[in-house]
């Protein structure tokens, strides 16, 4: 079975592809849900079905299988949309009046170009369809961060609500069209600045779906008492709303509106839970402006929770548990889509409620935080009466905070400096800001304390506790924010937390009795999350275990101990700080390079690599004449460069030195060698040592079999067995896949199938962005079960849950599978029904009926096969299951070691081709020393062939061939990159 492969790229010139993709599931249908009574809101809470719930009725969007669930539990229901993706599938073909998801990017664009003075435009990111995710800022000085209140609007976030984006962009055009010419409108944007996000979820505005591309409620996502509604994997899990955080982290918004549609109310603080925010009274007064000023007859406001309903996760709950904004949904229209000639009438409503809350952000409390010596702005905490927090901007050092007319309270918290408490009660007057700067005075020596939240999660919520998160800002004063039963919350230490000698943070409890935690750290506040320890009451963790030099994020996992729903459930958080230490010199190993021959940051057999090492003098004392020495007790490695000078390091100052080193062809696969670093300083009175571990070679695959009857992994083994190829077999996740150059995950099929956890997705995830390459099989993880962080890097949707109806498989054209037939006798109930976008290809689809369920990916820096069928039930017949597996690991590539991928190995052969780049016409020529079955094939990127220049058997010598840039059929092919195989 020995081969010979040739693989080159021709290239023609550059070409995009953009591919549109439908948000809703197959079959999701909208029905509607009458709650006569409490029993049967309980049943629907239980279920956690999508949908908008209300105080007597809810509209679910269901798929059959979830319509199961209503029909066992005795709930009634009548469909409204009876298939959502029919029903929508020509929306932006008749809805002429509407703006596309590219007209509104075009008209931001225009307005920036039309109005560079007071509109600037900020990118966040892009979406999972590679949309873009942007706001408008309007003001004056509009590239400054000027001493003005900030004020926040969205929409968009489902998609299908249609009517916000709309809102937003007109309300756009219009202030930058009237500025100079409205007195009302220019003094607003001379005075404030004005934030608008006009579409959360782009790629469910162009889906018509509520959901983003994955599937996800982004409503459901944000990290404020996150639950895992929705479909949420995580918090703050989707690109969509870590850019939306990101902009609303960023700045100090003093009124927050997010709009929708569906009913026509203001939701206000909180969804989450029953009870009044402590800002009530100011929020509630303010959405009565809102009310009052616009052109409703009727709008009505209130709590979120009880006027609306309850979910976890919103955007409002959101920015004013974290951020402090007075924030809201404001629900525009009982209709999702009203007809086109409404746009305008509900866009004139809202406009004189839009122009009031920028209004009226800048009436109550307001000043600087500055620094009492130099006078430069400091990042503070400010605490309002018992009210949610505000932050004072990092550049302007200005702070607002909207309040009702009356005596305030104002203190003020900073990192290194005294806290400050306003002298005398301080005096708000109706439609004015009164003004209370305050000068901090910097300490000499201060503990750094955790200055924000990021996100929490309490399973299931425990309202019976106050949910007090702000408690744990600041220093400890026995108040406390306690996590949950198994909750946990992720801290912002405000900068980076240096590892120095001995214990770098102190995480102090509150409550009476000492409670069980885990600590872990990260340097984002997405993780990844790095074990530090466990402790039981106020505990001391040091940082060098982590192997990180620094951390700013912490995150703090309680133990499971103790009831759910009571007070003070789980663990007390009062404070988290950094710790003091007496440190002279204090050199740290800060990072390393591994730069090897071969370049793929790996160690192999028989390559010479230099390893780069950046120490850091961490200490108060300059070290001087700082040198290092690079041994190992590896007998496999010969080190060539064994020292490096590093000269004075004063302070936080940084030096590299590279060491070298080669690897003995010998290594066996999987050997670890320890390399020590000694580090001496100051002629030999300051000395540390370091040491890194690398692991030599990659074993070639590993099997990961969760399935309960492990019906593929077993078979998987066994056939790579017999084309001599070792794999491990695992039945659960082991602690470093970057042993593995391949992983096969085995999910199972229903009802003996496991379910993909956030945390194995995640390391699934980490491993593909290290190089990895994952085939993953499931029969429900594709388009039921929850997706991870690894689903969408697969680029599959997933478009039904679907039936008992594998039969007979085939190989698609264009693809490594292509024709291959398979008959399917393995498990067979739930077969997801998959599609693949952007530049994933389909493998296999089923004959009767058809559809995909293979789905092929080549990202570049990783690959990936994700199956809904399973590999032990393909049936040997016209080919078999050992042929499929050598064209994976081919495609997979670095696995086989007998196919040869380079061609200057193989004297027998010799292939040129030219010109390269070519325009129309491409010449070959091939020499063979001995007669050959040979084919020569040219392949797009994304694996698919597009065309067979020979396939036939040549006797020895020189062979010609052209090619005319065609595909099969003879159509013209889109320019870009190819490849040709040999």
């Amino acid at each position: 079975m020995k081969r010979s492969i040739i693989t080159l790229v021709l290239i023609i010139f550059t070409f995009t592809i953009t591919s549109r993709a439908q948000g809703w599931r197959d079959k999701e249908m909208e029905v509607r849900v009458e709650i006569k009574d409490a029993s049967t809101a309980q049943i629907l809470t239980k279920l956690n079905l999508n949908g908008d719930y209300a105080a007597d009725h809810a509209v679910l969007y269901i798929i059959p299988k979830e319509a199961g669930l209503l029909d066992k539990s005795g709930i009634e229901y009548t469909i409204q949309i009876p298939d959502l993706i029919s029903h929508y599938k020509d929306f932006w073909d008749t809805k002429v009046a509407y703006h596309s998801y590219q007209e509104i990017v075009d008209l931001a664009d225009s307005l920036v170009d039309a109005f560079p003075d007071i509109c600037m435009k900020k990118m966040y990111g892009t979406s999972i369809e590679g949309r873009e995710l942007a706001a408008l800022k309007i003001s004056d000085n509009v590239g400054d961060n000027e001493n003005e209140a900030e004020v926040f609007f969205d929409s968009g976030i489902h998609g299908d609500e249609i009517g916000g984006p709309e809102n937003c962009i007109r309300f756009a055009r219009d202030l930058c069209r009237k500025y100079g010419s409205d007195p009302d409108v220019t003094f607003l944007v001379d005075n404030r600045e004005i934030w608008i996000y006009y579409m959360v979820n782009p790629d469910g505005r162009e889906n018509m779906s509520r959901y983003n591309a994955a599937g996800v409620d982004c409503n459901r996502d944000y990290g404020y008492m996150w639950d895992a509604w929705g479909g949420s994997t995580g918090a703050y899990s989707q690109p969509e709303i870590k850019a939306l955080r990101n902009c609303s982290f960023k700045n100090q918004f003093v009124v927050h509106t997010t709009y929708h549609s569906g009913t026509e109310y203001i939701s206000c603080p909180w969804s989450y839970r029953p009870e009044t925010p402590h800002d009530a009274a100011h929020i509630l007064q303010l959405a009565g402006v809102y009310s009052d000023v616009s052109g409703y007859a009727n709008l009505e406001f209130g709590q979120g929770n009880s006027g609306m309903y309850a979910i976890n996760g919103s955007t409002k709950d959101g920015n004013y548990g974290v951020a402090g904004s007075i924030s809201w949904s404001m629900e525009i229209s009982y209709q999702k889509q009203p007809p086109a000639s409404q746009i305008m009438q509900y866009y004139n409503w809202n406009y004189p409620s839009m122009l009031a809350m920028i209004e009226y952000a800048g009436y109550g409390l307001e000043g600087t935080i500055t620094d009492a010596v130099t006078g430069d702005p400091v990042r503070g905490t400010i605490f309002i009466n018992d009210y949610m927090q505000t932050y004072s901007d990092s550049t302007a050092g200005d702070y607002h905070k909207y309040v009702l007319p009356g005596k305030y309270s104002i203190k003020v918290m900073a990192n290194g400096y005294e806290t400050q408490v306003s002298a005398d009660s301080v005096e708000v007057t109706e439609f004015n800001s009164t003004i209370t700067d305050f000068q901090m005075v910097e300490l000499d020596s201060s503990r750094w304390y955790a200055w924000r939240m990021i996100s929490s999660h309490i399973p299931g919520n425990n309202t019976v506790d106050e949910g007090n998160t702000l408690a744990m800002i600041g220093a400890p004063d026995a108040i406390n924010y306690s996590i949950g039963k198994d909750g946990w919350i992720v801290v912002d230490m405000q900068k980076p937390i240096v590892e120095l000698p001995g214990n770098d943070i102190k995480i102090f409890e509150g409550g009476l009795s000492p409670e069980g935690f885990t600590c872990y750290a990260g340097q984002s506040m997405d993780g990844p999350w790095i074990y530090m320890g466990e402790g039981t009451g106020t505990t001391e963790f040091e940082l060098s275990v982590t192997g990180l030099s620094e951390a700013q994020y912490f995150k703090i996992v309680d133990d499971g101990d103790g009831a759910q729903n009571e007070a003070d459930a789980g663990f007390d958080l009062d404070a988290m700080s950094d710790l003091e230490h007496v440190v002279g010199v204090f050199i740290i190993m800060s990072d390393y390079t591994l730069d090897d021959e071969n370049g793929n940051g790996h160690l192999d057999q028989g390559e010479s690599a230099d390893l780069i090492i950046s120490l850091n003098n961490n200490g108060n004392v300059t070290a001087n004449n700082v040198n290092a020495t690079l041994s190992t007790t590896s007998p496999y490695i010969n080190i060539t460069q064994s020292t490096a000078n590093y000269g004075t390091l004063v302070q936080n100052q940084s030096g590299d030195g590279t060491f070298s080193f080669d690897v003995d062809e010998s290594t066996p696969t999987g050997d670890t060698v320890t390399f020590t670093i000694d580090v001496v300083a100051n002629g030999g009175i300051y000395s540390t040592s370091f040491s890194l571990q690398f692991l030599v070679g990659k074993f070639p695959i590993l099997i990961i079999d969760l399935d309960d009857n492990h019906n593929s992994g077993t078979i998987m083994q066994d056939v790579i067995s017999n084309i001599d190829v070792t794999a491990t077999y695992e039945t659960s996740f082991p602690d470093d896949l970057d042993m593995y150059q391949c992983v096969f995950v085995c999910l199972g099929i229903y009802d003996d199938n496991h379910v993909l956890t956030s945390g194995e997705g995640q390391k699934l995830a980490d491993f593909l962005n290290n190089g990895g390459r994952v085939y993953m099989e499931g029969g429900d993880t594709w388009a039921y079960d929850p997706a991870t962080a690894v689903h969408g890097m697969f680029k599959i949707q997933g478009l039904e849950d679907g039936n008992s109806d594998l039969g007979i498989l085939f190989g698609q054209d264009g693809s490594f599978a292509e024709d291959m037939v398979y008959p399917y006798e393995g498990d067979n109930s739930y077969i997801d029904r998959i599609a693949a976008l952007d530049n994933a290809f389909e493998l296999f689809r089923n004959q009767v009926p058809s559809y995909c369920n293979a789905v092929a990916l080549d990202e570049g820096t990783y690959k990936t096969v994700g199956v809904s069928f399973e590999f032990g039930g393909l049936t040997d017949n016209q080919n078999t299951k050992e042929e499929l597996m050598i064209l994976i690991l081919e495609f997979f590539g670095g696995v086989l070691t007998d196919v040869e991928e380079n061609p200057l190995l193989e004297k027998e052969i010799a292939f040129f081709s030219w010109p390269n780049p070519f325009s129309n016409l491409i010449s070959f020529t091939l020499t063979l020393q001995t007669a050959s079955s040979v084919s020569v094939e040219i392949y797009n990127l994304n694996g698919q062939k597009i065309k067979s220049i020979n396939d036939k058997y040549l006797s020895e010598g020189i062979h010609q061939f052209e090619w005319d840039g065609k595909s099969e059929a003879g159509n013209n092919i889109p320019a870009g990159m190819y490849i040709y195989k040999v």
